[in-house]
């Protein structure tokens, strides 16, 4: 059975209580669908890009944040916040 913490509710909390700043572009490495790990910037609900891996997501998100004032926010299995890598 595919799990969806993609789309839980716990997890939209999670992501709405993040601080806001003006001016940062957010990028969530979340898990997704059939063990693949989506990069989905703040905000909206589809992926930028679904990967087989957590590593290739994180790594995506950080090339995709530091060409900007971005950050990148990583989400454990659970939905938790594991850790976050700014370019600010």
């Amino acid at each position: 059975m595919a799990r969806r913490s993609f789309y839980t509710k716990k997890l939209g909390a999670v992501v709405a209580n993040t601080k806001h700043v003006i001016g940062v572009v957010r990028y969530h490495v979340i898990s997704g669908e059939a063990n693949k790990w989506s990069v989905v910037a703040h905000g909206s609900v589809h992926p930028v890009k679904v990967f087989s891996s957590r590593e290739e997501a994180i790594q995506f998100a950080k090339q995709t944040a530091s060409r900007q004032t971005g950050e990148v926010i990583i989400h454990a299995q659970t939905g938790q916040i594991r850790d976050r890598i700014s370019f600010v």
